[in-house]
C-alpha cells in the first residue's frame, strides 16, 4: 500500500518506482535492519529515524526523501538487506534515490572521485572512515570504487 497522495508529479513516480523495485512495501518492521546497521557505531547521533527501518518508513510517506541528509548517511554494507525477512533492499532503495536526489541536483557535501570526477559517497562516511583510521594512508578514499580498483590492479599486476 503507498501512503502516497495519487499525482501525475514525476518525481512521486520516480520514488515509487525506487521503492516498489526495492521491495520496500513488503517491510513487515521487524526492526532485524536496525539490529545489524553499523550506522548506530558509526553516528554518536543515531536514532530510530536515521535507521534502516525508520529510514524507509519516511520515504513510503512523502517522495521529498531525497532532500532529506539522512539519505545520505547509509554506507550501503548491505547488512540490512541480508538480514530482513522480506527480502526488502534497503541498499537499493537508497541508492535509487541517492541517484534521484543528484539527478534533480539536491545534494550537498558529497565527494568527488579525484580520478574521474564521480559523486560516490557523503562526506559523513568520509569522515568516519578518515576518523577510524587515524594516521593510516587516505589514498584510497579519494577515489570511487571502481577507480580504487583499477589503481590497486595496476599497483599489484
Amino acid at each position: 500500500m503507498t501512503l502516497y497522495p495519487k499525482s501525475s508529479n514525476d518525481l512521486t513516480t520516480e520514488v515509487f518506482g525506487v521503492l516498489r523495485d526495492s521491495g520496500a512495501f513488503c517491510c513487515v518492521e521487524c526492526g532485524k535492519c536496525v539490529a545489524v546497521c553499523p550506522m548506530a557505531d558509526m553516528y554518536p547521533y543515531f536514532s530510530h529515524d536515521m535507521s534502516p527501518r525508520g529510514f524507509l518508513k519516511a520515504a513510503r510517506m512523502s517522495p521529498k526523501i531525497i532532500e532529506d541528509g539522512r539519505l545520505w548517511c547509509c554506507a550501503e554494507c548491505n547488512a540490512c538487506t541480508e538480514t530482513c525477512p522480506e527480502g526488502v533492499s534497503c541498499r537499493e532503495m537508497v541508492k535509487g534515490l541517492k541517484k534521484i536526489a543528484l539527478d534533480r541536483e539536491k545534494a550537498d557535501k558529497m565527494k568527488r572521485c579525484s580520478l574521474c570526477g564521480i559523486i560516490y559517497t557523503s562526506m559523513q562516511i568520509i569522515d568516519f572512515l578518515t576518523d577510524k583510521l587515524k594516521q593510516q594512508h587516505f589514498d584510497y578514499l579519494e577515489l570511487c570504487p571502481s577507480c580504487r580498483m583499477a589503481v590497486y590492479l595496476r599497483r599489484n599486476a
